[in-house]
């Protein structure tokens, strides 16, 4: 069986697992009136990539699934939960082609629906082993999410002219350093936290909890700059997400704008920065954005830095139990800086 098969096979075994669990969580104690509502965000799709980690750690680990499985599902919640906040931030309308929950039922309603979220992630810990230390790695993640979500913001090189705290501490040019770092919170923290629980759900000791971090931490950095690259030059159909939407909200935060600005030179580079101060972009300027971009060496850069951080993933896999599950790990590194969706 080809890699990509077996990845195939093993995420729908686990994901067929996981799914009635997060259902179970999200609807248990909510108003009838608000079920189907409260299912609109989780069942617009996914990979469901990060309750599957969790599970796979903790097998790798010698652990059972029955072990993780709902703070597999909690870590699902919560992942979920910040994509409905960063639809409210950044006022996507559509998600994976479908109307965003904001979009739908309005900010109010999508706020406290966030809420609802939270509480049945929370609430996940309370039905497994180790609730206490699976609570402090949850609350650290989630302000380590909030803290990276916060720089991405700052990191957008015009608009919300109204948000004045946003103006006031927005960036002027934003290294790679602080680039790694912002996407180390928003996006990485939480790969790292869902293998560090799943070996917590197995009894890991410390040591491996730090490898356990540390392949979850360079598997999330990796997996970020891919997203990155599929922003700019991923084919819509395939991603599943609007193409070129970092540009039209002005992100510096992602690595290939980044690098673009950093190599292009004269009209080329103002051109860049005129079109990312325009207060709105439009299909036209994310194209020409996007010529301009393929001028610079950005988009080699950027699927180098991918492919560093996905080696030092595997690098720490050789520290953790040699089984199938370790050669699992190491495939889905594989594929995740490869992918096209």
């Amino acid at each position: 069986m080809k890699t990509k098969e077996k990845l195939k096979v093993i995420f729908e075994e686990h994901v067929k697992l996981v799914e009635p669990v997060i259902e179970e969580l999200l609807l248990d104690s909510v108003d009838p009136r608000h079920k189907e509502a409260i299912l609109l965000q989780i069942a617009s799709g996914g990979k469901r990539l990060r309750p599957v980690l969790a599970m796979i750690t903790c097998q790798l680990m010698g652990g059972k699934i029955e072990d993780v499985i709902y703070p597999a599902a909690g870590l699902e919640i919560i992942h979920n939960y910040t994509l409905i906040v960063d639809d409210i931030i950044d006022h996507s309308e559509f998600r994976r082609n479908r109307p965003t929950v904001w979009k739908k039922y309005g900010t109010s309603i999508a706020d406290l629906f966030g809420v609802y979220y939270v509480s049945a992630a929370f609430q996940s810990l309370t039905k497994t082993k180790n609730s206490v230390k699976l609570l402090e790695i949850l609350t650290k993640t989630l302000k380590r999410i909030t803290d990276g979500q916060i720089l991405d913001v700052f990191y957008e090189k015009s608009g919300r002219k109204e948000e004045l705290y946003v103006v006031e501490n927005r960036f002027s040019k934003v290294t790679t350093d602080e680039y790694v770092d912002m996407i180390g919170g928003k996006t990485a923290s939480l790969f790292s936290s869902c293998c560090v629980v799943g070996g917590v759900c197995a009894d890991i000791l410390e040591i491996d909890s730090k490898h356990l971090n540390d392949f979850g931490l360079n598997f999330g950095l990796a997996f970020q700059i891919k997203d990155d690259l599929l922003d700019v030059f991923g084919d819509e159909k395939t991603f599943g997400k609007e193409v070129g939407k970092d540009i039209k909200e002005k992100k510096v935060s992602n690595i290939v704008i980044l690098l673009a600005l950093e190599e292009l030179k004269g009209s080329d580079k103002r051109e860049i920065e005129d079109i990312l101060n325009m207060e709105i972009i439009g299909k036209k300027e994310v194209e020409r954005t996007t010529v301009l971009i393929e001028k610079s060496r950005a988009r080699a850069r950027a699927e180098k830095m991918g492919e560093e951080f996905i080696e030092k993933s595997k690098e720490a896999l050789k520290n953790l139990p040699q089984n199938k599950w370790n050669e699992l790990l190491s495939d889905l590194a594989n594929y995740i800086i490869k992918r096209e969706v």
